[in-house]
């Protein structure tokens, strides 16, 4: 699986780590993992997000966005979802071929 799908959707994980982690302990693990990150699609994303956080703004999301998040509540809620394990593995995997 990948992030982005080849239609560019994207995919939905569940993703649950045990324990918490202090918001330092979790910018510096965000930092080393964007660092790995070649994928311009998915830059453009997160820039978006951060934008929206910071700037506080309200994003309208379109009736496609909203069919996709449709669609991943639907997998969360039929049990499709995946262990942290998986994800990670599927994300280094993913990584690796970038």
């Amino acid at each position: 699986m990948n992030w982005f799908s080849e239609t560019g959707r994207i995919n939905f994980y569940i993703y649950k780590k045990k324990g918490n982690m202090t918001t330092i302990e979790l910018k510096g693990k965000l930092l080393h993992q964007i660092s790995e990150v070649e994928d311009p699609v998915f830059f453009e994303a997160l820039k978006l997000f951060l934008e929206m956080k910071l700037e506080h703004k309200i994003y309208q999301t379109s009736d496609a966005q909203k069919l996709v998040v449709e669609e991943g509540l639907n997998q969360l809620n039929k049990g499709e979802g995946i262990s942290d394990v998986e994800f990670d593995r599927e994300m280094q995997k993913w990584l690796d071929e970038k």
